[in-house]
């Protein structure tokens, strides 16, 4: 019965994703107008739609280093609109946000494992959707550590670049983190297409395209800063 559910609410992953693919198109949109990588504040917020039911989902289907990676996002997306939007002598502390990261990790942390023992009678970390395959089989682990990589350094370009705001009090875009996210995408993709997780690889591969050119407006600005 619990099986059949987490079938049904399999497309709240589909609607994330469409989310984010929403906000890269609109966001490169906005950048090809600019000639250069920029981030308007509908982007923060469609961000933090997508990543709320990307948590959603994630916790349902019990993939918890996605369920980690989203829920942690969700602080760095509400924090860079606060940076876009709010004067800077109304932002929170920095220790404030470091706080509330921390509460918010060791809370999902708990509420996965809780929810994994009580549906499945063990603690699973990363699970394959079954229904979707025609027999359940195991992921070696080279395959598991490929889709570490990459969900890691995907995400880690949102660290950087929040770190790199925090410090410049500005939301403003470097190469680093398209390069992150051009390898972390195809790591990750590569992943998620072996173990046929269909929400992932959209999610992974929907936005490869504006990475690129993202990628080449930004070395097209360096070039011309440079001259």
């Amino acid at each position: 019965m619990i099986e059949e559910w987490r079938a049904y609410l399999y497309p709240i992953g589909f609607l994330a994703n469409l989310l984010f693919t929403a906000r890269f198109l609109s966001q490169w949109i906005l950048s090809e107008k600019k000639g250069l990588s920029h981030f308007s504040l509908s982007f923060w917020m469609i961000s933090l739609m997508g990543s709320f039911l990307l948590t959603l989902h994630s916790l349902i289907q019990l993939q918890y280093p996605i369920c980690l990676i989203q829920t942690c996002n969700l602080v760095l997306y509400w924090r860079n609109w606060q940076l876009t939007k709010w004067p800077k002598k109304c932002l929170p502390s920095l220790k404030t946000v470091i706080f509330l990261l921390f509460f918010i990790v060791v809370f999902i942390s708990s509420l996965f494992i809780a929810t994994s023992y009580v549906t499945l009678g063990k603690i699973e970390w990363m699970r394959v959707p079954h229904f979707l395959q025609q027999k359940t089989y195991s992921v070696a682990l080279g395959w598991s550590l490929l889709g570490f990589i990459g969900t890691f350094l995907f995400a880690s370009r949102f660290w950087l670049h929040w770190w790199r705001a925090e410090k410049n009090m500005t939301t403003a875009l470097n190469q680093q983190f398209w390069i992150l996210s051009v390898i972390g995408s195809l790591c990750a993709l590569c992943y998620f297409i072996k173990i046929f997780d269909i929400v992932n690889i959209i999610g992974y591969s929907a936005g490869f395209i504006p990475y690129l050119r993202n990628l080449n407006l930004s070395k097209q600005r360096l070039k011309t800063e440079q001259t």
